[in-house]
């Protein structure tokens, strides 16, 4: 078996067991078990549980993004894609939010090797985000629905503001470093998603 089929069969028995049992219900002997590996084989590639959730829950958002760009070409219009971004990025918070919670936790324990890899599965998903964001925005300039904007800046911006919106409602925020209160709002579970592309795409000038 190839290396990097040995080290997705890892990751995948991981996240299937983390989400089944819970982070600290889900031992090594478990996902070497459900994997088909060694325990020691395991720990050929990740040196703690806390790399391989890490991994396993980057890794898999990578997967889940790679799938964007069909989803948008069921829709022609750009604003039907504007719509169907945000509606992507809202449901797989829903879908992941547990285990995103989990992530924040666990994040400041993983070693230099996992947060690279970390960083550069992240770094993907925001290119992935980017390039469909752009292409978006793009073509809704060129069939006349959005103004002639800058748009990497519009590109950006939207993502950014979509992100945060999603940390927010689903409590991935930092704490406040003065009151040691996160920053999530009551009103925001509230929100429906035409409120928020209203507020993110109309603006707040009447």
């Amino acid at each position: 078996m190839k290396k990097k089929d040995k080290d997705m069969r890892i990751l995948t028995a991981a996240f299937d067991l983390f989400s089944e049992k819970g982070y600290n219900n889900t031992k090594i002997m478990d996902i070497a078990v459900k994997a088909g590996i060694g325990k020691g084989t395991i720990y050929e590639y990740y040196d703690s549980k806390e790399d391989i959730f890490i991994i396993a829950i980057v890794e898999r958002l990578k997967s889940e993004f790679a799938i964007m760009p069909e989803q948008m070409k069921k829709h022609s219009s750009a604003i039907e894609k504007l719509k169907a971004f945000l509606t992507f990025e809202v449901n797989l918070l829903a879908k992941y939010g547990s285990d995103l919670s989990e992530f924040k936790a666990r994040l400041h324990e993983s070693n230099t090797d996992v947060s690279d890899r970390m960083k550069e599965a992240i770094g993907e998903i925001f290119s992935m985000e980017y390039t469909v964001m752009s292409d978006i925005i793009r073509s809704g300039i060129e069939s006349g629905e959005l103004r002639d904007v800058n748009v990497r800046l519009a590109a950006n911006l939207a993502i950014s503001a979509i992100s945060s919106y999603c940390m927010l409602k689903y409590n991935l925020v930092p704490q406040h470093p003065y009151s040691g209160e996160t920053s999530r709002f009551g009103e925001i579970d509230e929100c429906e998603i035409d409120d928020i592309f209203d507020l993110l795409f109309n603006g707040i000038i009447k």
